[in-house]
């Protein structure tokens, strides 16, 4: 058997908050318990190998069984609702993280029943009109504009289009279909990215198949943004994880190594036509059970193995004059990437920013080593702590602020100094410490 290997993250308060302490059981597909894990002050366990099924089978369009092992993850910590994850694939060779975010008891409550929530494979893997055993219950379609009668839905709806092109951080996910009850959920766009890329494709695909499927993934969901498609018809969500829609999104999945790496070197690149600005509406479809005028996502594998280069393979399906763009525009983000990496040596404004995100950070994540260097300069223990933060959020840690760990860092930043506001700036989240669900006046107590 092949070996593939798994790293989990607790974490509460939308990811703000470690977990250290908890306890994690990793299951087998009977659910044996195959390790017993603690996590660390960071609220990651080790990582751990498991067995699987080879690579090639994943690499192999006409392979109809399933190409990866799945494993099950149970957490419980003292005073939060546990949780458990099934049918998480592994694959030979890759790392999956997987984030669990738990949730406080209320006061007094006793633990519940566990909702356990289900993974399983990509998108790419869906039949025509069902699914893969132990995948997701949604239908595989090509990803078009969605038909005339939502189009109308909401009388008086016009489009729309914003004045420039901008990364939506974070971005509002309907976790169903645009017209049903589902529930929102806030994802910081970097995280997006590399959910929905995991959740679409098999991470074991040569690097260019894998990088043109995130440059789609990326400009459709910009695309989106832009057009204000689904605001201007009055919903309050920029995209759906609906794949008859758009495309798919597992909230609380995995994420694979190959994926997060190609998603930090391309970030904020889009897909536009020649003396356009729009993201251009990249269209795909898996293009073997379902085909379409737009990508094919096995279709780029065979490209990548003939030697062609990411931009090439998006001309092969989208029009010769399309170009790749960069956008380094951010809503609500607390301050724009400077458009340069910062390393040691660095001087001014934006290392003083960094250092000053870093050391709010570290509150909440202690495992991050002090910065003792003056303030604007980026010296050895600047490094250190950017070392550390890329390692804790799964980043390459080589100590280099680029635009993947800007971003994340400006996220992070924006969550823990959020929760602040709400915990008098204390250095942990009391535990237990939810919103009520009653009024609050004087007199009330608890």
């Amino acid at each position: 058997m092949a070996i593939g290997y798994l790293q989990i993250q607790v974490r509460t308060a939308q990811g703000a908050v470690p977990l250290e302490g908890a306890l994690v059981w990793v299951l087998d597909g009977e659910g044996n318990a195959l390790y017993h894990l603690v996590t660390d002050e960071s609220g990651d366990t080790q990582r751990i190998s498991l067995e699987t099924r080879g690579r090639s089978f994943s690499q192999n369009p006409n392979y109809l069984g399933k190409p990866y092992e799945d494993y099950g993850v149970r957490v419980e910590l003292e005073g939060f609702e546990p949780a458990n994850v099934a049918q998480i694939p592994i694959y030979e060779g890759e790392t999956a993280t997987l984030p669990v975010m738990l949730l406080p008891l209320k006061e007094g409550a006793k633990s519940r029943a566990v909702e356990k929530m289900d993974v399983g494979g990509p998108a790419v893997s869906f039949p025509l009109g069902g699914d893969q055993e132990g995948g997701s219950t949604a239908l595989f379609q090509e990803r078009v504009l969605p038909p005339e009668r939502y189009c109308r839905e909401k009388s008086g709806a016009q489009p729309r289009i914003l004045r420039q092109v901008v990364i939506p951080d974070p971005i509002t996910v309907h976790l169903g279909v645009p017209n049903s009850p589902a529930a929102n959920v806030r994802v910081p766009f970097l995280d997006y990215v590399k959910n929905t890329a995991s959740s679409e494709i098999y991470p074991t695909w040569p690097e260019a198949a894998l990088k043109a499927n995130i440059y789609a993934i990326m400009t459709f969901a910009l695309n989106r943004v832009y057009t204000e498609w689904y605001r201007s018809r009055g919903y309050d969500f920029d995209i759906t994880n609906n794949t008859a829609y758009d495309q798919a999104y597992v909230y609380g999945g995995p994420v694979y190594d190959s994926i997060s790496r190609a998603v930090d070197e391309i970030y904020g690149e889009y897909v536009k036509r020649r003396g356009q600005d729009a993201p251009y509406f990249t269209s795909f479809c898996n293009g073997t059970t379902v085909t379409c005028g737009g990508l094919s996502q096995w279709g780029t594998v065979a490209l990548a193995d003939r030697g062609y280069s990411p931009e090439q393979i998006l001309r092969y399906y989208y029009p010769d004059d399309i170009e790749l763009a960069r956008t380094n525009i951010v809503t609500n983000s607390l301050s724009s990437y400077p458009g340069t990496a910062l390393g040691v040596g660095s001087i001014g404004l934006d290392v003083q920013t960094i250092q000053v995100y870093l050391g709010r950070i570290r509150r909440n994540f202690p495992a991050i080593p002090a910065i003792t260097d003056p303030i604007g300069t980026f010296g050895e223990s600047t490094r250190a702590a950017v070392q550390k933060f890329q390692s804790t959020f799964d980043l390459t840690p080589d100590g280099i602020v680029g635009k993947a760990t800007w971003y994340k860092l400006s996220g992070i930043y924006a969550a823990v100094t959020r929760l602040g506001d709400l915990d008098s700036e204390g250095n942990r989240l009391g535990i237990g410490t939810v919103p009520p669900n009653v009024i609050l006046r004087q007199g009330s107590r608890g």
